[in-house]
């Protein structure tokens, strides 16, 4: 069953994301109050999330976008968050549209 989510419903999921994007921190911003950086990471996210994609094609894609998006080479944990990610949206969201 899938459930059409209101546009609070909407915004907490967008919220939530956002608080794990900024807890992993990968470039070490969000100390200096940027807690908007990763924003145009959650928009594709969400979007392959809503797709059904694993947490490996999560991961795929982030080792793509980081290093073309924000020029870096190397980032931490990137299969460790794209997991965390998949269960976070697998247990709140799941069967959730916007």
């Amino acid at each position: 069953m899938t459930e059409q989510l209101t546009k609070d419903k909407s915004r907490q999921r967008w919220s939530e994301l956002r608080a794990l994007l900024n807890k992993w921190d990968f470039i070490g911003v969000v100390p200096d109050g940027r807690q908007t950086e990763y924003d145009c990471l959650i928009g594709p996210l969400m979007r392959r999330l809503d797709s059904g994609e694993s947490g490996g094609d999560l991961a795929s894609f982030l080792e793509r976008q980081i290093p073309d998006h924000f020029g870096l080479d190397e980032v931490r944990s990137i299969a460790e968050f794209s997991s965390k990610v998949k269960t976070w949206f697998d247990t709140n969201w799941s069967g959730t549209v916007v």
